[in-house]
């Protein structure tokens, strides 16, 4: 997920919410992952800039929004997803944050929304920790 897309989602969110035939909202990856997430390079090296703020657009979205997620979910993908209102994993979905990998802090919400959502998720099993869980941990584990 680079600045680009990130703006293109605010601007497509922007058109959406103005909809009245758009009820609900889907995100969802292609292929084999939800997303790596942010490029790490580009934002510690000043070129790209956190997602906190886009992000917080896709939370405050008047719809119901869902983030189906398949595959591998990393890092800025996860503080993305913690900005839906339900979230669905598929069998294979890896939840990780490598923020730490990269000496990086959390700036997109994560360490604020992620205390909420595993107490209203758990229950529901649709969503993991912030440290990897592939499905056989994950279901080991009560996830």
């Amino acid at each position: 997920m680079d600045d680009e897309l990130l703006n293109e989602l605010v601007a497509a969110l922007d058109e959406l919410e103005k909809d009245e035939e758009v009820n609900v909202l889907i995100i969802t990856g292609a292929g084999r992952a939800f997303s790596a997430g942010r490029d790490a390079k580009a934002i510690l090296g000043g070129v790209e800039w956190p997602g906190g703020p886009r992000f917080k657009k896709l939370e405050e979205f008047s719809k119901p929004v869902i983030a189906a997620v398949n595959g591998y979910c990393f890092t800025g993908a996860l503080e993305l997803i913690m900005c839906a209102d339900i979230i669905i994993a598929s069998e294979d979905a890896v939840f990780g944050d490598t923020h730490t990998r990269f000496g990086m802090v959390p700036s997109g919400g994560q360490t604020q929304r992620l205390p909420g959502k595993l107490a209203s998720r758990r229950p529901r099993n649709c969503f993991s920790p912030a440290i990897q869980f592939p499905p056989p941990r994950r279901n080991a584990s009560g996830w």
